[in-house]
Order: C-alpha cells, then structure tokens, then sequence
C-alpha cells in the first residue's frame, strides 16, 4: 500500500498474509488501512529497512518522499509523498504510518490534496495505528519478539 516509485518487490519477500482495506477513493482522496504478516521478525524487520530505503532514494519528476522515525511499536516511520511544482508543494501527495510489531506490518494512508508536510498530517494515522497495536498481537507473533 506504500510504496515509493511503485517498486513491485518492495516488502513482498517473505510476506505470508495482507488484508488491505480502502475506506474512500475518489479521484481526489483515500484512505486506507493494511496489515501485512511475515514469515519471521527478520523478514518483517527487512522490509522496514527498504521501504526508508526506497522512500530516501524515490526522487521522480517533482514527486518526493521523506521519511521520519515516530515512537510506536517496535519500529515505525511517517512516510510523506508530495508533489512539488517550481520548488513548492503542488496538488498531490499521500500521508503514511508504517508500524512493525514483531512480524508484523501496520499501515495507514491518506491521500489527497496536500499542502507543505507536517506534523500534524499524521493524527489520524497515529491514532489509527496505535488502536491496531492493541489488537495485532492476536495474529501476530509478538510473544517471540521478546524472546
């Protein structure tokens, strides 16, 4: 559901279950939530690695990313996408929170009609977030994390 420069291997290896849900897609707006599982903690642990990676490299035309650690989970980032027209933000970008809990991935997405990123861009993401991580466990394999 994330995925910078549309890499079609980005987060797959070692993926066993995704469940996406898309509350809104119109033209102009969407939202979206997303729990992937992987087959170990390492595999989950790899694809948070490459989605930084992808979203620090992914420069197209006047489209950019930029990524920021945020406290929750175990690990997790907001992810920014935003169009760019003569060097300011444009019409056009996407909000994220990517969190792992053990083996698994929880993502949640907007996307829309953006001005200049910020902060405050993610409350809803946020709060999303942290409600599934006091669900994920009872899929997730969190009691081996801790091992």
């Amino acid at each position: 559901m994330v995925d910078p420069c549309e890499r079609p291997r980005l987060g797959q290896a070692g993926r066993t279950a995704a469940k996406t849900i898309v509350y809104t897609a119109v033209p102009d707006y969407s939202k979206s939530e997303q729990v992937v599982l992987y087959a170990s903690e390492a595999a989950a642990r790899k694809a948070m690695t490459d989605l930084r990676a992808a979203a620090t490299a992914c420069r197209t035309g006047g489209y950019r990313y930029a990524v920021a650690p945020l406290a929750l989970g175990d690990e997790a980032v907001t992810l920014s996408g935003q169009s760019y027209q003569g060097g300011k933000p444009a019409i056009g970008g996407e909000r994220a929170v990517v969190v792992r809990r053990a083996d698994a991935l929880i993502l949640y997405t907007r996307a829309g009609e953006w001005g200049k990123p910020a902060k405050t861009d993610y409350r809803e993401q946020v709060k999303d977030a942290r409600r599934m991580l006091g669900k994920i466990c009872t899929v997730a394999q969190c009691e081996m994390s801790r091992s």
